[in-house]
């Protein structure tokens, strides 16, 4: 199971209002994702007072997010960072928000010149490019990040990582810590998400069929 210590799931928080979206079954569309981070900035922007009580994962994504989705997520982030009052937080987040898309930008009604988001995209926008490190990638498989096919991983700002099988199928996804032990997250088989649910019906069906058999008479006679 992934350490809690290397997965940012939690840190994705968005309004009340999003509570379908947060409770949509796996796997999920990247574009369910942008639309929950835009209703993030937009509760934001007005300030609304459920900006803490809903969460919503990237853990079971469907398909490989492109770089502007993966950006406006980390955006997103940065605000609701911003929000708890952790300004290195929000800064690695809106890092990421440049580093996965140059053209990314905070309107100006989210940020204004006087607004502590402003300084602070300024600030992520003359960091050095963070600084990467090969990751333990399975055989047969690619890894993604950013949305973008990659052999490495940042070390000094969170990111999207996403891990698909040799048919292009996601098997793993998720927002992941600076410098987070990837090859821990990866132990075990891997299994498409919506695998499991196929598995769940043949071993009840399974079940229930020597459930049958054990209580009959005749063994035939189902």
């Amino acid at each position: 199971m992934p350490r809690p210590t290397s997965r940012l799931t939690a840190l994705f928080l968005i309004s009340a209002l999003l509570a379908p979206a947060a409770e949509a079954a796996c796997p999920m569309r990247p574009e369910h994702a942008v639309i929950a981070a835009r209703d993030v900035v937009a509760a934001f922007a007005a300030q609304s007072p459920n900006l803490r009580r809903t969460d919503l994962s990237v853990a079971c994504l469907s398909a490989v997010p492109t770089p502007a989705q993966s950006a406006t997520i980390y955006g997103a982030n940065g605000v609701i960072q911003l929000e708890f009052g952790d300004e290195q937080a929000a800064l690695g987040w809106l890092q990421a928000m440049i580093e996965a898309d140059p053209t990314a930008r905070l309107s100006p009604t989210l940020a204004p010149p006087e607004h502590p988001l402003y300084a602070l995209e300024l600030q992520a926008r003359a960091q050095p490019p963070s600084t990467r490190a090969a990751a333990p990638i399975p055989r047969r498989h690619t890894l993604w990040v950013d949305g973008v096919e990659s052999t490495t991983v940042p070390l000094t700002r969170p990111a999207l990582v996403v891990l698909t099988d040799k048919k292009g199928e996601v098997v793993w996804s998720d927002l992941v810590a600076p410098g987070a032990d990837l090859d821990e997250e990866w132990r075990g088989p891997r299994v498409p998400l919506w695998g499991y649910a196929g598995m769940a019906v043949v071993v009840g069906c399974y079940a229930g069929f020597v459930y049958i058999v054990a209580n009959s008479d005749d063994p035939y006679s189902y």
